[in-house]
């Protein structure tokens, strides 16, 4: 699971010249958490999003089920997600780094996860469209794979992190031919290391938040 993330991508790097600059609509934030608009590229392009993803047949913009994160595993058959991924409604999501929290002597200490480099790690999606007119709006999900043996030990799960070569082929091919990427393990290298409980607060939105605690 990914519940927690910061999207103060201050540089796109090698990623600028497949997704474009940053939409200009979007806040960025050291603590973003569900249900907060989000930057998500498709294939027309960078836009905001919720976080969260309310699938077309919904009743109302709200879901009862937990909807932020997708297991790649299942994206073809549950319900909320297996029209998106039938229609190719995918998008790639652009983060600083991401949090987890681990179990540690019966408290759950929170861990800040990225690229030891810097550089954004950008995390494989689905989106969808709810309503019409005025209350129309996009929603999306955050795609998880079970996680690389270097972090297993803080979390099983990881988002589904994309590599450069398969971006096009995420935004733009077909759901059979992206199946494949579903079952490829991330060759991202992460590093991580523990931060505050400023962080379980998601009013606290400031760079201190990604200030090293000592174990």
């Amino acid at each position: 699971m990914c519940g927690r993330f910061a999207n103060h991508v201050k540089d796109m790097g090698r990623w600028a010249e497949v997704l474009g600059d940053w939409p200009t609509d979007v806040q960025t934030s050291y603590n973003i958490a569900p249900d907060a608009d989000i930057a998500a590229f498709t294939v027309e392009g960078g836009t905001s999003m919720r976080w969260g993803l309310v699938p077309a047949w919904s009743k109302t913009p709200n879901t009862k089920y937990s909807t932020f994160n997708a297991r790649a595993e299942s994206l073809a058959s549950r319900p909320a997600f297996r029209s998106a991924w039938k229609h190719c409604q995918r998008c790639l999501i652009p983060v600083q780094g991401y949090y987890e929290w681990q179990r540690v002597n019966g408290k759950k200490q929170p861990f800040y996860i990225s690229s030891p480099g810097g550089e954004p790690l950008v995390c494989a999606g689905l989106w969808d469209q709810w309503g019409e007119g005025r209350e129309q709006f996009r929603s999306c999900a955050m795609i998880t794979c079970p996680a690389i043996r270097s972090i297993s030990a803080i979390h099983p799960r990881m988002p589904l992190l994309m590599e450069l070569e398969y971006a096009d082929l995420w935004l733009q091919g077909e759901a059979g031919k992206c199946a494949g990427i579903l079952q490829r393990e991330p060759e991202a290298e992460l590093s991580y290391y523990r931060v505050s409980q400023l962080v379980n607060n998601s009013r606290n939105q400031g760079a201190d938040i990604l200030t090293p605690v000592e174990d």
